[in-house]
């Protein structure tokens, strides 16, 4: 137990040295700023929301799943907004900086989302409980604007064993994806850049 608690305490300690010279991640406010900003000046694209946690493993490997599809989808016409909030114990800004290699695509912003802003707008939206409302991917087409409150979502994937929204795994979020893009017309040649 105490080789566990000092491994732990050491890892908390060198975290910081490994993060020296990132720069910070934009902090969310209260309000939503700079993120909702953001996810409004991306319309016309599709916009994907996730809200995970730095340390959570699942998290992390949803991330890498996004990672690989963005990947092979080049030119999708595609932005996301990832709200890295904390939820675990060692969740930290420090640690979400970390997270981020796992979703490095251009077309990723992260943020720090200290106050769960994401998580408290979503619960209420889709009416799930608070602490429920992070692990999870919120898919948005070009039309959504988020004003007051989030806008409907087009679908949303969850790994919280909820009774609402589309169970997580990397297949369905191939699936969900491919099936926007084709809809949407949002797959252009990978040779032609973004607007």
């Amino acid at each position: 137990m105490l080789k566990k608690f000092v491994f732990l305490l050491i890892i908390w300690i060198l975290i910081p040295f490994y993060c020296l010279g990132q720069e910070p991640l934009p902090e969310v406010t209260l309000e939503g700023s700079p993120f909702l900003e953001e996810f409004n000046q991306a319309s016309g694209s599709i916009r994907i929301v996730g809200i995970f946690s730095p340390t959570c493993g699942h998290c992390l490997s949803a991330c890498a799943d996004l990672q690989q599809f963005l990947k092979e989808h080049p030119g999708a016409d595609i932005q996301v907004f990832l709200l890295w909030s904390p939820y675990m114990g060692f969740d930290t800004e420090v640690t979400a900086r970390r997270s981020t290699r796992y979703l490095p695509d251009s077309r990723v912003t992260h943020y720090w989302d200290v106050w769960r802003f994401g998580s408290r707008g979503f619960a209420m939206l889709l009416d799930i409980p608070l602490l429920e409302a992070w692990d999870m991917y919120v898919v948005y087409t070009g039309e959504a604007e988020w004003a007051d409150a989030p806008p409907l979502p087009r679908f949303w994937l969850q790994s919280r064993e909820l009774k609402k929204g589309i169970p997580y795994t990397p297949a369905e979020l191939d699936s969900q994806l491919k099936a926007l893009l084709d809809e949407t017309g949002g797959n252009r040649p990978a040779n032609q850049a973004a607007p």
